[in-house]
């Protein structure tokens, strides 16, 4: 590895971004991926920073948790311990009998049918029978 690999990793292990260990290592984030890509041993040695770097963000956020953030403590118990801390929704599912509903939608609709025959009917009785 060229001296930038190493500066590079260095400070991306530290727990930064791609971009400040870059930045560090005086080239452009590209540049690193481009190496990531090409270079096996590098893609290697990247995986193993990134996770060191991690392992340093979670220390930060399990201290800062502890001391000043319910919200963060919260967050952390959820990733580590789910089935005892994740938020639980209950869905039910109710069956609903819509045949009284129907049933009323056809007398309903009987009623109407009806009403308009008799109003046909009333109408035909008042005007008298139609002459051609």
């Amino acid at each position: 590895m060229r001296d930038w690999k190493a500066r590079f990793l260095e400070v991306f292990a530290s727990g930064t971004t791609v971009t400040t260990a870059a930045a560090a290592a005086g080239i452009d984030r590209s540049t690193a991926n481009r190496a990531r890509k090409n270079d096996p041993d590098f893609s290697a040695a990247w995986a193993e920073a990134e996770e060191a770097g991690t392992d340093i963000l979670e220390e930060c956020a399990i201290k800062r948790a502890m001391e000043f953030s319910d919200t963060l403590l919260l967050a952390l118990l959820r990733a580590r311990r789910p089935e005892k801390f994740m938020e639980r929704q209950r869905l039910e599912h109710v069956r609903v009998d819509l045949s009284s509903a129907q049933e009323e939608l056809e007398n309903m609709a009987r009623k109407i049918l009806a009403d308009d025959e008799d109003e046909a009917e009333e109408t035909k009785q008042l005007t008298g029978p139609k002459t051609s």
